[in-house]
């Protein structure tokens, strides 16, 4: 391709000649042209040959651009010049004065070239909208001896911009959105007082544009109720599941409604709610003599434990000092069986500790568990539990022991935090 064709946001055009220098509408160019092209008009064509060797200059003005802008276009949709079937450029006006435009068969006097490209040319012609043809027609034939009949580059854009809507016309627009409540849509619970009750629910977007969910809930209720979401957007073809929970219900026992609206910008869908509540006088009744015979025993036991705890405690941790750590496990379960509930924590610490160093990881990661639900801010017990979890394969859960003690964030716990995190290091693959 012989031009380049490059529109400014002033609307100038300037026609880079690859062969004969830079050509524009408001300067004059000096004659550096080597060869015949037929993408130059055929009076600057002229012009180049006369001042060929004299140094003149050559004068373009707006009409000689518009053959350059119907060359240029016609290489871009064919990938040859105007004239490529002629062999020498001096035959191109005699071909215009016996015959029309892009012919190319039966030609007399006119010696040809490029044969192989007849057939693919006239294909890819044909296909062309009658606009199109129009126009390459009137810019190479009538254009030729006419200029002033050579289309102008608003009637190029204003022609290839209908055929290009009539080839690529534009895509619908995506449907709306629409909100679709998957599963159930009336929930019914039958709570006992002090019970909870949850149900799920999912929200799809089944339309082809974005969905802003709202969930309302009435502004009175009977009850309490807890949402995991209630305001979310969701994409085409998303969703997303939400969780319904009742609170403890500490009403009188009868039967209780609610009714919730799910509003979005593609629709409205309500979600009911009920809830029968029950009383527990009969089942309270039936355990009533159990329970009063248990606290009769706990309290004849009490004296005897408040005696004895402090002392088998005392003990065991003594032996798991002086590592005779399966005497220890024994008296430390001997404790549990004893039911030493203000020393719970210590006993399982140690009991854990004894397991720990007999190797019996397992067992220590549980009794570390329960002194953690026995001392929740223990930075100690989170790191044995940790450390164990390590050792067993429960990597996540050892991590969730190093965040913690992270978080924490006294002396204490950010060195344990620092050492148990060495520890996940080494016994887990993958690290955070």
């Amino acid at each position: 391709m012989d031009n380049i064709l490059i529109v400014l946001q002033n609307e100038r055009l300037f026609l880079i000649d690859l062969d004969g220098g830079v050509v524009t509408a408001t300067q004059k160019v000096t004659n550096t042209v080597k060869h015949q092209c037929d993408t130059i008009a055929p009076e600057v064509y002229k012009q180049l040959i006369i001042s060929r060797g004299t140094g003149q200059q050559v004068t373009i003005d707006r009409l000689a651009e518009y053959w350059s802008v119907a060359a240029m276009i016609h290489c871009l949709l064919f990938g040859v010049n105007p004239f490529f079937f002629i062999e020498r450029f001096q035959d191109i006006e005699a071909y215009l004065q016996h015959y029309t435009w892009p012919q190319f068969h039966g030609l007399q006097n006119i010696q040809t070239c490029n044969d192989a490209y007849f057939g693919e040319y006239e294909k890819v012609y044909q296909s062309l909208p009658p606009s199109i043809r129009e126009c390459l027609r009137y810019a190479f034939q009538n254009g030729y001896f006419q200029r002033d009949q050579r289309p102008t580059p608003r009637q190029w854009y204003t022609n290839l911009k209908k055929a290009l809507t009539q080839l690529f016309p534009p895509l619908p627009p995506p449907p709306p959105p629409r909100l679709e409540v998957i599963g159930p849509k009336h929930f019914t619970f039958d709570l006992e007082m002090g019970a909870q009750a949850s149900g799920s629910f999912t929200v799809r977007n089944s339309g082809g544009q974005n969905l802003q969910v709202t969930i309302t809930l009435p502004l009175s209720l009977p009850f309490k109720i807890d949402l995991t979401e209630t305001a979310f957007p969701l994409a085409p073809k998303e969703e997303k599941t939400v969780v319904i929970r009742t609170r403890r219900c500490r009403l009188k026992p009868g039967h209780y409604s609610a009714t919730f609206t799910i509003s979005s910008n593609g629709g409205q869908e309500t979600v009911a709610f009920e809830v029968s509540l029950k009383s527990r006088k009969k089942r309270m009744l039936l355990f009533f003599l159990p329970v009063l015979c248990a606290f009769l025993l706990f309290y004849g036991i009490s004296s005897y434990k408040t005696k004895e705890c402090p002392r088998l405690v005392e003990h065991s941790i003594n032996l798991v000092n002086q590592q005779q750590y399966t005497e220890a496990i024994a008296s430390l379960t001997r404790a549990l069986k004893l039911r030493c509930t203000p020393h719970l924590f210590h006993i399982l610490y140690y009991r854990g500790t004894a397991f720990y160093y007999l190797g019996e990881y397992e067992k220590a990661y549980q009794d570390f568990a329960e002194a953690v639900k026995a001392n929740p801010q223990s930075p100690r017990a989170h790191y044995a539990r940790g450390l164990c979890a390590a050792l067993i394969g429960k990597c996540n859960a050892a991590r969730r022991d190093y965040e913690f003690l992270t978080e924490l964030g006294t002396h204490e716990s950010l060195q344990l935090a620092e050492d148990l995190e060495g520890e996940i290091t080494k016994h887990c693959n993958t690290w955070r």
